[in-house]
């Protein structure tokens, strides 16, 4: 299986990272995380890393529900 090396920014943060997964599929949940996080900053004064958390939960609900 081949492995693609993808670099993304979430949160201004920087990961490079190693998936199977293709560059776009990657950079577009890259995205929507991002998007998530931004989302909540702007609608409180949580921390960025907090924000991160519940950007988590949001998404593991998602995926339970």
């Amino acid at each position: 299986m081949e492995k693609n090396k993808v670099t993304i920014f979430v949160a201004g943060q920087k990961y490079n990272l190693v998936t199977a997964d293709s560059e776009k599929y990657v950079t577009d949940i890259a995205s929507k995380v991002e998007t998530r996080i931004n989302s909540l900053l702007s609608q409180t004064s949580m921390s960025k890393e907090k924000c991160a958390v519940m950007a988590a939960l949001d998404f593991c609900d998602d995926e339970a529900k």
